[in-house]
């Protein structure tokens, strides 16, 4: 993806038990990409340090370009003249991105199931 531009910066999270072990020795620190992870390649992951901004833990395990680290978030969310897709096959279908409370996902993938049914007796449920 770097050869051929597909990305000016690229960003990787990835919380999970030695999540370090997916880019340490393996991501180069010259092709504009920064992973910070939640533990490195041997040990579990951690809480490092409380953020009072944001009322929460968080972790730090850096990889690659570690100065894209540096840049402000909406360096890397938000849109620029582009689109989210979901990509099936050859196909490109335009996402459409609701938020859901997680708690309420069980819900909403039934209500979602009985509106799109042909089906009149599951149209009763």
């Amino acid at each position: 993806m770097y050869d051929n531009h597909k990305y000016s910066k690229l960003v990787f999270y990835l919380e999970a038990c030695e999540s370090g072990s997916m880019f340490n020795k393996l991501l180069p620190k010259n092709i504009n990409i920064f992973a910070t992870t939640a533990s490195n390649p041997t040990e579990s992951s951690y809480a490092c340090y409380y953020d009072s901004k944001r009322q929460t833990y968080l972790v730090q395990q850096e990889y690659g370009d570690l100065s894209i680290g540096n840049l402000p978030l909406t360096q890397f969310q938000g849109s620029k003249n582009s689109f989210h897709q979901l990509i099936g096959g050859d196909e490109v279908t335009p996402a459409v991105f609701t938020t859901v409370d997680s708690g309420d996902v069980p819900i909403h993938v039934l209500k979602n199931r009985i509106q799109a049914t042909t089906d009149p007796e599951d149209k009763k449920l």
